[in-house]
């Protein structure tokens, strides 16, 4: 097949490989990211015959959209802006959840062979839900991990990126 030189064959893309991507916060590179669980949104819907349909078939009606919450995965740094923004959604030393500025739409980019954003995935008004330390084992020689997971309201797919 001739390739163009937007590396397309016949009018189609390439597909992007899933180990080149990007996370942004609020425009910003927020950490080195090694794994991200996966996007998914699910429709529940309600079956019903419409009153005029002599055939009998139940036709679909949309009625509730669920975003399953997304786990990232990263390795153990020193000072991280971000976990500042994990750690308000969760009780202080004295108060509750101080909740400052928790929704937050985020980037998440996958990237092509030179390192151009080429699709973009915006979880918006995602929320961390959970933080948690990987376990840490003297007879293994494995990077030191965090997972953070986060909720989200809407998702919008972009072509071209807009990280």
């Amino acid at each position: 097949m001739a390739e163009n030189q937007s590396g397309q064959q016949n009018g189609y893309g390439r597909p992007l490989m899933a180990f080149r991507f990007l996370v942004k916060l609020e425009g910003r590179t927020v950490a080195a990211f090694t794994r991200i669980s996966g996007i998914k949104m699910e429709v529940r819907q309600v079956t019903a015959r419409a009153g005029d349909d002599g055939r009998g078939v139940l036709s679909g009606i949309p009625v509730l959209t669920q975003f399953a919450p997304v786990t990232l995965s990263f390795g153990v740094v020193g000072e991280l802006k971000f976990l500042d923004w994990l750690l308000a959604a969760g009780a202080g030393d004295l108060t509750g959840p101080t909740g400052l500025k928790l929704k937050r739409d985020l980037d998440i980019s996958a990237v092509d062979d030179r390192g151009k954003p080429a699709v973009t995935w915006t979880l918006k008004n995602a929320y961390p839900i959970a933080y948690e330390l990987l376990p840490m084992d003297s007879g293994r020689s494995e990077v030191l991990m965090e997972d953070v997971t986060l909720a989200y309201d809407g998702i919008r797919r972009e072509s071209g990126g807009r990280a």
